[in-house]
């Protein structure tokens, strides 16, 4: 298979049984020839040749081959010449109405443009008729004008029309150039397939001619080359008799020399196969004695045999003896394996009902456990939003109130005292800290969360999936099973894969210190292979504990119980920023204020006093102004007159008085 594999792949050859295949390998032959002889010298790779008769004798065909070729490429290129005339004629008649619908185009553009403008003239000069129109009055020049506008917009029609009949007419001259180009067309194609049948005739009848000329050329050659292979065939074989005669006379010669060669061996073997004979007589003897020895000790050994079997016989009886109380035993312990049995299965029995009621006792706790655990969350969101709003409320009090009391005091050192007022700092306001309670879920309940969010949602910031966060709690769950107690394990065993799951990340999380939502996110961050944002991939099962060992560090740097001043709790925050508030004011400020409550004190005493002095003057000012009204009421009346001393004025009076004094 291999051999006709590797003909097949090469090819025919010049030893093959038939005519055709030897025709072809030399044509092969001779193709490859002639492509070597048109490659470069020094690219050409020289394949052996090999030397017979036939390679000597001229091939005919070859040159008949190439010369059948040039005369039918000759015909081809004298029939597509034929056919490319037709062609580049058709072009060229083409090439020419396009020039002239390219000049007709421009023209009839030219004038449609010309023709444009004038109608926009006309039409601007009609318009501007109009307004004189308009303002005529009598009834002979309107008609004028009327007419005058009239036949304007006539001859603007009448040179639309006339391009319009100049354009049909192009159009209809366009539809007779289509119909005489159509005939044109088809002449030319019934010319190009007259051309193309005659060529085809043409090229049938010469390719019929040629072949039988090809065929009588190697049919020639081919008798040349029988006559000469039978030549060669005969000197081949008058060489190949003579190369037996004398293979022959070697043969004889040789045979010879064997036989000489034998003879010597088969003396020196009879030498030989004499001292052997005497070799194996002595060890023949010695043999003999060998095996009498033997027999001796076969003796020996079988009455030993003898005795050892009675032995053993009687060990055989004991054991049978021995045989029949196990088995008496083993059907007894088989009646208690039997009774044992039944008595394993009724508590088997027992222990599952007893297991099964205790699981449902287990999942209906631990569902009311999770209602419980949802209301209590639900509950502490609620008070912890009230406590808030309450919270900002009392802040706002105690800010706006804080506020009023640093303005007072800025008032007071610079308005009362003169003194310039140092502010407090700028964050004694700032409430900085976690000033509710947790407000964010439990390490449990942020899990539980997590179990029931879609595989692909985004947690946290949408920088990790719920998916990742699963994984790394499940590997978690697998490696590092040294952090939950044995003794809870070993409970675990009977309950679901996801409650087993539940308890011991209870667990771990515990000894971790992870208690909020927060925490499980950032533990879950360092079981991610860093940069790999986009596809996240976990660590390696052997990298978890160093990664607990980084999340325990960082939490202790975090928690600040590294360091030699731990961080103030939520409550002692919430209390010192109470007392802030309470105390805004320096104890000196507080002294100030109170001297400055026992001198305004005095001052609104001295001030209360000259109030009510105010008031007694001017109530002493209303009297003496009503004692002044009366006067006056009387220095007017008739019964002054009448007096023998009138009074004076007032105001004369007063001018006496002031004279005196």
């Amino acid at each position: 298979m291999d051999h006709q594999s590797e003909e097949l792949q090469l090819g025919p050859t010049l030893d093959a049984p038939t005519a055709e295949e030897r025709i072809q390998a030399r044509r092969d032959r001779i193709a490859k020839r002639v492509a070597a002889a048109n490659m470069d010298p020094s690219k050409a790779v020289k394949e052996p040749e090999e030397k017979t008769a036939l390679d000597a004798y001229p091939h005919k065909s070859s040159a008949k081959v190439e010369a059948s070729q040039q005369y039918l490429e000759g015909l081809r290129e004298t029939g597509t010449e034929k056919v490319s005339l037709v062609r580049a004629t058709a072009d060229l008649a083409e090439c020419k109405r396009r020039d002239a619908e390219d000049t007709a185009r421009r023209e009839r553009l030219a004038k449609l443009q010309q023709e444009r403008a004038q109608s926009l003239t006309s039409v601007s000069t009609i318009a501007s008729q109009w307004s004189r129109v308009q303002s005529v009055s009598q009834a002979a020049e309107l008609k004028e004008l009327l007419d005058k506008q009239q036949a304007a917009c006539e001859q603007v029609v009448a040179v639309k029309d006339s391009l319009i009949s100049e354009l049909q007419l192009q159009l209809k001259t366009k539809d007779d150039e289509y119909v005489r180009d159509l005939r044109t067309q088809a002449t030319d194609i019934d010319t190009l397939l007259e051309f193309m049948n005659e060529q085809t005739v043409t090229m049938t009848e010469q390719y019929k001619l040629q072949l039988e000329e090809l065929e009588h050329a190697f049919m020639d050659e081919r008798k040349e080359f029988i006559a000469a292979a039978r030549k060669e065939w005969n000197d081949r074989m008058q060489q190949r008799r003579e190369l037996e005669e004398q293979l022959a006379n070697q043969a004889v010669s040789r045979t010879q020399e064997h036989n000489e060669a034998l003879d010597l061996m088969q003396a020196n073997a009879a030498e030989e196969y004499a001292i052997l004979k005497i070799k194996l007589e002595v060890e023949i003897q010695q043999l003999e004695q060998q095996l009498q020895q033997m027999r001796a000790t076969y003796q020996l050994n079988s009455e030993k045999l003898e005795y050892n079997f009675q032995v053993l016989k009687k060990r055989d009886e004991e054991n049978a003896v021995t045989l029949t109380q196990q088995k008496r035993r083993i059907a007894r312990l088989q009646d208690v394996l039997s009774q044992l049995k039944k008595k394993l299965s009724k508590q088997e029995s027992s222990l599952s009902e007893e297991n099964q009621s205790l699981s449902e006792d287990f999942r209906r706790v631990n569902a009311q456990f999770n209602d419980l655990q949802k209301k209590f969350r639900h509950f502490q969101s609620l008070d912890q939003k009230r406590y808030e709003d309450m919270w900002e409320m009392n802040k706002e009090t105690v800010v706006e109130l804080a506020t009023d009391v640093l303005e007072a005091d800025r008032a007071i050192h610079e308005q009362q005292l003169g003194l310039k007022w140092v502010p407090p700092a700028a964050d004694i306001f700032d409430d900085k800290f976690d000033y509710g309670g947790s407000q964010t879920k439990s390490a449990t309940g942020a899990v539980e969360d997590l179990m029931s969010t879609q595989q692909h949602a985004l947690v946290r910031g949408g920088s990790i999936t719920a998916a990742t966060v699963k994984k790394a709690l499940n590997l978690l769950c697998d490696e590092a099973g040294f952090l939950v107690d044995g003794k809870l394990s070993a409970l675990l065993e009977p309950l679901e894969k996801k409650a087993q799951s539940m308890m011991k990340l209870d667990s771990i999380f515990k000894a971790l210190g992870v208690e909020n939502e927060e925490d499980v996110f950032r533990l879950a961050s360092y079981f991610v292979q860093p940069g790999a944002a986009d596809t996240p991939e976990l660590i390696h099962a052997n990298d978890v504990n160093v990664a607990l060992r980084r999340f325990v560090e960082d939490c202790r740097k975090l928690k600040g119980l590294d360091t030699e001043e731990p961080l103030m709790s939520s409550k002692e925050l919430q209390i010192g920023y109470w007392d802030r508030m309470a105390n805004i004011l320096p104890e000196d400020h507080d002294r100030v204020w109170s001297s400055l409550t026992d001198a305004m004190e005095k001052y609104v005493t001295v001030l209360e006093q000259r109030a009510t002095m105010i008031s007694e003057a001017e109530e002493l000012k209303q009297q003496n102004g009503e004692l002044r009204m009366l006067l006056q009421q009387y220095m007017s009346s008739k019964m002054v007159n009448d007096l023998e001393v009138p009074p004076l004025p007032v105001s004369t009076v007063q001018k006496q008085r002031q004279f005196t004094a």
